[in-house]
């Protein structure tokens, strides 16, 4: 039996070359063609369901009708807190007299126009 070739330590066996079939690309690849979630956008998403410059623009807090990161949404010149729980949701707002009403994820938060939550109808403050 002929010896087995002296290997030194710690070297490596080089890799295989790529198969013919496969593209090599940089980054990562995109998990499906979506488009941006903000509705007059048709941009590729990057992350969140944002293009890449809606991403930008909600990470820093400033995109209208959205939930920023820190569970703020801004609309009208005006910002409510909502949570961060409902962070990067689109959020339909209307005004109803002196409160606020919000819909975002699901949900219905109503809010005075001061940003407090509203009185109760028996007229007893929430708990």
């Amino acid at each position: 039996a002929a010896p087995a070739p002296e290997v030194s330590r710690g070297a490596r066996k080089a890799a295989p070359p790529p198969a013919a079939d496969v593209a090599r690309t940089r980054g990562r690849p995109r998990v499906a063609e979506e488009s941006c979630k903000v509705p007059t956008c048709d941009r590729p998403v990057r992350s969140k369901g944002f293009c890449a410059a809606h991403y930008q623009t909600w990470r820093r807090g400033r995109l209208d009708r959205f939930v920023s990161p820190d569970g703020v949404l801004r609309f009208d010149d005006s910002q409510l807190a909502v949570g961060s729980k409902l962070a990067g949701e689109m959020a339909s707002v209307a005004r109803d007299g002196d409160e606020v009403v919000i819909e975002v994820g699901g949900k219905t938060i109503r809010k005075r126009a001061d940003g407090r939550s509203p009185r109760r109808r028996g007229g007893q403050d929430e708990a």
